[in-house]
């Protein structure tokens, strides 16, 4: 997996291409980490490239989301693929994260 950062209007965008999976939600929990930690509280997890998640990569942004909470701050999710994004509905995720159809959209949500 590839984790690209930028910045948009103060917000974090991380978009991620590839397979987040127990393999490298490591690399991807230290990188949400640092994140939070240097005072980041408004964060888009871009996943147009993102071709699997699975468990681990879904623990991941839950652990992210639990940190930022008590901070209020948020992390979304925006441009999920179709596989992707059926994953989240069915771990019954998409009522605990915020979905944008686009990077856009997710960035205008959180300003």
């Amino acid at each position: 997996m590839e984790i690209a950062e930028t910045r948009r209007e103060g917000i974090v965008v991380l978009r991620l291409r590839g397979r987040l999976d127990a393999s490298n939600a490591g690399t991807f929990a230290a990188r949400l980490r640092a994140a939070i930690e240097a005072g980041e509280r408004r964060i888009v997890v871009e996943g147009s490239e993102l071709a699997y998640v699975d468990s681990a990569g879904l623990q991941t942004l839950l652990v992210a989301a639990k940190a930022l909470r008590p901070l209020a701050g948020r992390i979304v999710l925006a441009a999920l693929r179709e596989p992707v994004g059926r994953i989240v509905d069915i771990a019954g995720l998409s009522s605990v994260f915020a979905l944008y159809p686009t990077e856009s959209d997710a960035v205008a949500a959180l300003r």
